[in-house]
């Protein structure tokens, strides 16, 4: 695995993110472009761990697909990454790959950087296939991973691909991710409103987690 550094290789996966996610829109706001439902959702650092690697290749193996793509999108991958490194923070991934050598590519540090390694920078990330049936999605302000699928079928693959203690609805997040987000009291406020619209655009998975 390595970080891409051909521009017109960048530029053709903004254009395959572009029809899939809205990249000015930020989470409790609907981030995916394509129609997209069966949303479900994670811890935002469960991205780094190997297991991660080890259930999306699952997944994606189970719905007969060969490759994957992971994206960072901010910090701003032309005018901070390839500005300051001459490489932009997206890399294709092949599902055989081993899960230590995509733990090894969070970690990389960027000519000497260790503070700009993904595994500590990225503040928004996305993982993707160029057959645009589902989209990872996930935001550090609101520690939170939100998943799209094109087709019922392909939750269940999804499910049965992850450890499911893993899972989570918007409802859960809600209740369990968001506390710890804003555990001020004085944020509560805030934390209330995320919460309605978070549930308003991506609820209604709890019963499905539940039952699997």
């Amino acid at each position: 695995m390595k970080f891409l550094d051909d521009n017109s290789v960048f530029f053709s996966e903004t254009a395959v993110l572009d029809g899939l996610i809205i990249r000015e829109n930020r989470l409790p706001a609907e981030v995916f472009r394509s129609q997209m439902c069966g949303f479900l959702m994670l811890d935002f650092d469960r991205f780094q761990f190997r297991e991660y690697f080890t259930y999306l290749a699952r997944f994606v193996e189970k719905v007969r697909e060969s490759r994957f793509r992971f994206a960072c999108l901010d910090p701003d991958p032309v005018a901070y990454y390839y500005q300051h490194f001459r490489k932009y923070p997206f890399a294709e991934m092949l599902p055989q790959a081993s899960p230590d050598d995509y733990v090894a590519l969070l970690r990389q540090d960027p000519d000497g950087s260790p503070a700009d390694a993904l595994a500590y920078r990225a503040d928004v990330i996305v993982f993707y296939s160029h057959s645009k049936r589902w989209v990872v999605y996930g935001e550090r302000e609101l520690s939170l991973i939100v998943v799209g699928f094109q087709d019922e079928s392909l939750v269940e693959a999804f499910l049965s691909s992850f450890d499911r203690s893993w899972l989570l609805s918007a409802e859960d997040a809600v209740e369990n991710i968001l506390p710890l987000v804003f555990g001020d009291p004085r944020n509560m406020t805030t934390r209330e409103n995320i919460g309605k619209t978070l549930v308003l655009n991506y609820g209604g998975q709890r019963s499905v987690i539940q039952k699997s």
